[in-house]
């Protein structure tokens, strides 16, 4: 019960966390016409989507993957 109660814990203020970061990006979204710069300047904005995409990309990958010991499958 000791483990489950800091587990949910730490989910907890992760979650804060990650609540607090949405209302960041809408906030900065929000300052940005982002349709008039990917007319303006497309190339641009897909450089910045891409880099963050693969930001994201790492992040679940790094989350998912186990690191208690077990070795993924292999193909």
């Amino acid at each position: 019960m000791a483990k489950n109660a800091e587990l949910n814990k730490k989910l907890q203020g992760d979650l804060q966390k990650a609540e607090a970061y949405g209302d960041e990006l809408r906030a900065k979204l929000s300052k940005h016409n982002l349709t008039n710069l990917a007319l303006k300047k497309p190339e641009l904005l897909e450089e910045k989507m891409n880099v963050a995409t693969q930001k994201l990309w790492d992040g679940f990958v790094a989350d998912t993957t186990p690191d208690d010991g077990v070795q993924p499958l292999s193909e």
